[in-house]
């Protein structure tokens, strides 16, 4: 993840610096107090006005927004590497005024020292699960924006078999093709059918009529969560939310699964 934030920023930067230089930095601060990991891009670029700080955070916009412009569209540079930067529970801070250049701060909390992990063999599943299955088992992510899928499998890989699905259609087709203990799924799906939609089929399948199936949605009303539980869901979840917060759902949704 850490990958994606670095070549996003920093691509930025030399992208809109036509003249002068883009200095990175990168400081390891667990020594300290602060317990985290440290990123600074400046440029000599454009500047951006402070009014327009939050816009370029936004999927495929730009500051010159006029009919001539004189750079291609941010797109979802700015706006992954925000997206990523709150998944891991970090910030990002932007200093920049016209004609003066940028400087991106991001912060990213650390472990406290390296942790090294070795491959272990999968430890048995306890109680009663849904489906039986050796190793890691499979979970379903219903998430039509590729970044929060990406940021899902990212808490999950290390204790689930991930397999995503982008639109309600794919989801039906990949739960008839195997068969998921747990699916998290997203409520708006953009075209087609909704994720309250997915989950009201599913459970017409005998397969998974039981399952737990985790709402997973920006829709926090009360109401939406009736609704949703209504509709099929076993559990609720928030976005955004954080890897603890999406592990406990999943602790309490599964209670078969291994520590």
């Amino acid at each position: 993840m850490f990958d994606v934030i670095l070549n996003n920023i920093v691509g930025n930067a030399v992208k809109y610096t036509d003249e002068g230089v883009v200095n990175v930095s990168l400081v390891d601060e667990r020594a300290g107090t602060s317990n985290s990991l440290l990123l600074v891009v400046k440029d000599t670029g454009p500047g951006i006005p402070p009014e327009k700080h939050a816009q370029i955070f936004e999927e495929f916009r730009q500051v010159d927004e006029g009919i001539r412009r004189n750079f291609e569209g941010v797109g979802l540079g700015l706006s992954l590497v925000r997206k990523y930067v709150e998944a891991c529970g970090g910030s990002i801070e932007l200093e920049s005024f016209t004609g003066k250049g940028s400087i991106f701060t991001i912060k990213l909390p650390l472990l406290s020292k390296p942790v090294t992990t070795t491959e272990a063999p999968a430890a048995p599943v306890s109680g009663p699960a849904p489906f039986s299955f050796t190793g890691k088992p499979p979970i379903l992510i219903v998430e039509d924006d590729h970044v929060n899928a990406e940021v899902a499998e990212y808490y999950l890989r290390n204790k689930f078999e991930v397999h995503v699905a982008s639109d309600g259609e794919s989801a039906l087709k990949k739960a008839a093709e195997m068969n998921f203990p747990v699916i998290l799924m997203d409520i708006n799906l953009g075209k087609g059918l909704s994720g309250v939609d997915v989950t009201m089929e599913l459970r017409r399948r005998d397969a998974y009529r039981d399952i737990p199936i985790i709402a997973c949605t920006a829709f926090a009303m009360e109401s939406d969560r009736t609704s949703f539980l209504e509709a099929g869901c076993t559990h609720y979840l928030v976005k955004p939310y954080k890897r603890n917060d999406l592990l406990e759902v999943l602790k309490q949704a599964c209670p078969w699964l291994p520590s």
